[in-house]
């Protein structure tokens, strides 16, 4: 199976899990030595939160992650839900519908696998 075929096939097979999620984008800016955070306006964009567990194989040599993390797969291109280019960085939010908030820790690989992104995520308290 080609690439392009296969990243068609991984994006979609997201679909029916994908959940209507928030981001709250969190600069922190330094001064002093104290570190000041602030968030931005969230913006609605879909996405799948799942244990580390299920995309273990999708993970390329190197990227390794916890298996007890949670994961945000997000397929390629990230856009809200107006149709904009989201770009989700370390430190932002992410909120699920039931309220739960998770901090973004990092992006697993450097590029997309197979038409998807995924993040490594904390619980935010």
């Amino acid at each position: 199976m080609s690439g392009g075929l296969l990243a068609s096939a991984m994006s979609a097979s997201l679909l029916p899990f994908e959940e209507s999620l928030a981001l709250i984008p969190v600069t922190k800016e330094k001064a002093r030595g104290h570190t000041a955070s602030t968030e931005g306006d969230s913006v609605t964009f879909r996405g799948v939160i799942v244990e580390a567990d299920v995309f273990r194989q999708m993970i390329a040599p190197g990227g390794v992650i916890s298996a007890t993390q949670p994961v945000l797969a997000v397929g390629v291109p990230v856009v809200d839900s107006e149709g904009e280019d989201l770009e989700i960085t370390k430190d932002d939010l992410v909120v699920n519908v039931a309220g739960v908030r998770y901090k973004v820790i990092k992006r697993v690989d450097e590029s997309d696998r197979f038409g998807v992104l995924l993040f490594s995520l904390t619980e935010a308290r």
